[in-house]
């Protein structure tokens, strides 16, 4: 297995791309949004690496509203 195809390779290649998705749904910078994705794992008594494998791949794939982490964010 080639270390692009890593469990662990393919997980944060998700947060990337959900922290950029995030980014532009709030109009924050990529920082801010992956504070955002950290702030959300916290509240849900996760981490950020549980969070890889549920809301990160859900963002990706639109089934969450990436507008519900943004109530209370300011731009």
């Amino acid at each position: 297995m080639d270390w692009s195809d890593s469990p662990e390779t393919i997980r944060r290649r998700q947060v990337r791309v959900a922290t950029g998705m995030v980014g532009l749904s709030l109009t924050v910078t990529s920082q801010q949004a992956l504070s955002i994705l950290r702030a959300h794992a916290s509240a849900t008594s996760t981490t950020l690496d549980d969070l890889d494998d549920d809301l990160a791949d859900d963002i990706v794939q639109r089934r969450f509203d990436v507008e519900e982490l943004g109530s209370g964010t300011a731009s």
